[in-house]
């Protein structure tokens, strides 16, 4: 028996979802800004990991690692806003864009 890759990031994909349902779950009771963060990194990664199964095309595959780059800077903001530190809102689009464009440039 073998698993193809594009059920390994269906699962994968429904995986982060049903994580980032409980962050956003959770956060629509107590407000707390990182669990919105975290909630939302989730579902952007679970969006990315599945269009990985859909397309080849190098400007969608550039968007899809910039989605994947900006759930690390929201991973990254979320557990700054946990340890009570200011999240750098406008250092968040630097690593996407940079993703985005040396892929482009480079594929």
């Amino acid at each position: 028996m073998s698993i193809d890759y594009a059920t390994i990031h269906l699962c994968n994909s429904l995986l982060n979802l049903s994580y980032s349902g409980m962050f956003l779950a959770l956060w629509m009771k107590r407000r707390e800004p990182q669990l919105l963060l975290w909630g939302a990194s989730l579902l952007l990664v679970s969006a990315a990991v599945y269009g990985f199964t859909l397309s080849r095309d190098v400007v969608f595959v550039a968007f899809l690692l910039a989605a994947v780059s900006a759930n690390i800077s929201l991973t990254w903001s979320g557990a700054r806003a946990f340890d009570g530190r200011r999240t750098f809102h406008c250092h968040l689009c630097v690593a996407p864009v940079a993703t985005f464009t040396a892929y482009v440039l480079f594929a």
